[in-house]
């Protein structure tokens, strides 16, 4: 174990030393993974929360796309009518007679052209507090959006973990595979492969594995979007059984129970058995932004399209396609939408204009 990781510094440790390290401040959080600060005399990875194990990184511009579909066809659509009436209020306000004359003609109960310059204020002020309510909404939507951002699952966490397997393997990926105790050479695998070979042949392993054009969206998932593996401690023997991984409880669900033995959550599996039994079943789980994925070949994560809610589960013969331009279709029809509201509104405006002037 040792040499395989000479370089990387990734040691494994036990628990009870990792907190040591923790509570003497030798450890921090790179990504959703603890990682031995520089100059500390061992190394380790352990996740932060079992629910933040970092499995597979992705590229950072490839994660604006998952972000871009998390951002839901509701806040779409309430961005497009905000942006519409706003527009709106400010070409009406804009055309300042027209307005006074409508505003004059409604207030008096028909078409009468006289100005009140009290009552034109009022509304006038009452139109421009609809439009701050307006651009406030849209205003806090988007900073909703930048909150997606910068949260660690969507970003930081690929940008610090990407920069860590740049410096230690020239690389733009690095799996990190899911360690079994008792078969140390599962979660090391690739890492280990990397090690031993040519950069150059790593990186077009890499490429052929992992980047081809099919499935170039990325290769990323927490245990907290997956729930695929355990909860509780991953490395722990509890209860003095042999040491296994509890399943979770969305796994035993009804469409899940075919391969498991026993359908409750807390029973104990062999890292090997329910791998196998998920790659077999082809299982798709939803995950926080709403793209759901399956286990394949070599236990990675293959990123798919959003599927319905009402969906408990897709067969296993379906494959998910990468995500691509589709997650910019709804958006824009959205904003075409309030485009075309915007358009509706002044023409709506122009034909009361021709009205007033035309009593």
């Amino acid at each position: 174990m040792v040499s395989r990781f000479k370089n990387a510094s990734c040691l494994q440790v036990p628990f009870s030393q990792l907190t040591q390290s923790l509570l003497n401040g030798t450890a921090h959080v790179s990504g959703n993974a603890w990682w031995q600060k520089p100059g500390s005399p061992a190394g380790y990875l352990y996740p932060h929360r079992l629910d933040d194990l970092c499995v597979v990184v992705k590229r950072r511009r490839r994660v604006q796309q998952s972000i871009l579909q998390s951002f839901s066809a509701d806040t779409w659509t309430a961005t497009g009518a905000s942006l519409a009436a706003f527009a709106g209020a400010l070409r009406l306000i804009g055309r300042r007679n027209v307005f006074l004359e409508v505003v004059d003609a409604f207030i008096n109960g028909g078409f009468v052209a006289r100005k009140s310059d009290r009552r034109a204020n009022l509304l006038l002020l009452l139109l421009s507090a609809f439009g701050l309510v307006m651009v406030s909404a849209f205003t806090g939507r988007f900073m909703g959006f930048l909150a997606v951002l910068g949260e660690p699952h969507q970003m930081q966490t690929l940008v610090d973990v990407a920069r860590y397997a740049s410096r230690v393997y020239g690389l733009e990926y690095i799996p990190l595979l899911l360690k079994d105790v008792e078969k140390n050479d599962v979660v090391w695998k690739l890492v280990a492969k990397f090690q031993t070979t040519k950069a150059e042949e790593a990186k077009a392993t890499m490429l052929r594995d992992f980047s081809s054009e099919e499935t170039s969206t990325a290769y990323i998932i927490s245990m907290s979007q997956a729930r695929v593996f355990l909860e509780g401690n991953l490395w722990d023997a509890s209860s003095g059984t042999t040491l296994g991984y509890q399943v979770p409880q969305c796994l035993l669900s009804p469409g899940y129970r075919s391969f498991m033995t026993q359908p409750h959550w807390a029973y104990k599996q062999k890292f090997d058995t329910l791998l196998q039994g998920i790659v077999e079943a082809g299982i798709y789980l939803k995950i926080k932004s709403d793209v759901w994925f399956t286990y394949r070949a070599k236990a990675l994560v293959r990123l798919g399209p959003a599927l319905p809610s009402s969906a408990s589960h897709a067969p296993a013969s379906e494959e998910p396609k990468p995500l691509g331009l589709s997650a910019l279709v709804e958006p824009a029809a959205v904003l075409g939408v309030g485009a075309l509201a915007a358009t509706i509104g002044f023409a709506v405006e122009v034909l009361m204009g021709t009205l007033v002037s035309s009593v």
